[in-house]
């Protein structure tokens, strides 16, 4: 790949003298070890004029001379970077086609009119699906609540590149703190709207879509965000009778989703039809990311 002798060159800060990135004609035993190399790619081989060697091939290398390291790094500290780089090479390298994959996909999803920020967004992603761009890694999550607010949560087996592997452990949890009630703050703010005072209904308040357990929701630590930016809030969720943990308004319908300033999508429940209530909603924050429409804004 052409990008590998500059991301080598990053690694730790290298002052490189001299880098060469020829095509070398070598031979090796089956267990790949190195038995000989025969010359540069074009040279002609012994034997037969103008003939490849029955057993030799082509192999791409890279010979870098180096000054003096900075940062006093020490020879097997600079080894380590290099093997860290190569590897994260390695896995970005066989997962592109997926990550080229996915970005299409997410793409198709966001849909949008032609000339709309939607439609636009998602022409970015095809450009860049398009050999324009090296993806490195991609990574679902999921929205959970910690002890100190909303988190993210790596969904598993969903990664790809060097996000490919799970880290599991304290990093597993990824905090957003307010991050979410910001957005929506940020979506009435851009059409003149104070989300203090402002009417806020959130659609699902469990865990998970489709269960009634309501341990670890990420409504939990948005709805007290949004409540500590002035907000007017309310909930609906067809498998939650009351939710004592916030101060909400239970709407005991969806009847009258069109008159509050902003809905959000936190669980998107089978009962849910999310594309009609987008659709009648006057501003639709989906951080599920299922949902179409010029009224729909998402993460």
């Amino acid at each position: 790949m052409p990008e590998l002798p500059d991301l080598l060159l990053y690694t730790r800060a290298l002052l490189a003298r001299v880098v060469g990135h020829p095509l070398l004609r070598v031979r090796r035993d089956v267990t790949g070890a190195l038995r000989g190399i025969l010359g540069v790619c074009g040279d002609v081989s012994t034997g037969i004029p103008g003939e490849p060697v029955a057993d030799e091939i082509t192999e791409s290398w890279i010979h870098v001379e180096l000054g003096p390291p900075r940062d006093n790094v020490t020879a097997d500290q600079l080894a380590a970077a290099l093997r860290h780089v190569l590897d994260d090479v390695r896995v970005a390298v066989e997962d592109q086609a997926r990550m080229g994959a996915m970005a299409r996909s997410l793409a198709q999803d966001l849909g949008g009119e032609p000339g709309s920020d939607r439609a636009e967004h998602g022409d970015l992603l095809r450009w860049l699906a398009d050999g324009n761009f090296l993806f490195l890694g991609y990574r679902e999550y999921d929205i959970v609540q910690t002890a100190d607010g909303a988190g993210l949560r790596a969904v598993p087996g969903s990664g790809l590149g060097i996000l490919r592997h799970a880290q599991p452990g304290k990093e597993s949890v990824r905090k957003m703190s307010s991050q979410v009630a910001r957005r929506a703050q940020d979506i009435l703010n851009a059409e003149s709207i104070a989300i203090n005072g402002a009417s806020v209904l959130l659609l699902g308040i469990t865990y998970k879509p489709d269960i009634a357990d309501q341990r670890e929701s990420p409504a939990v630590p948005l709805a007290t965000h949004l409540l500590a930016l002035g907000a007017v809030l309310s909930y609906h969720d067809p498998l939650v009778e009351s939710w004592s943990v916030v101060e909400a308004t239970r709407a005991e319908s969806l009847d009258r989703v069109a008159d509050v300033d902003l809905v959000i999508l936190v669980q998107a429940h089978a009962a849910y039809d999310v594309d009609l209530l987008a659709s009648r909603a006057r501003r639709f924050f989906d951080t599920r990311g299922v949902t179409r429409g010029p009224k729909v804004h998402r993460l």
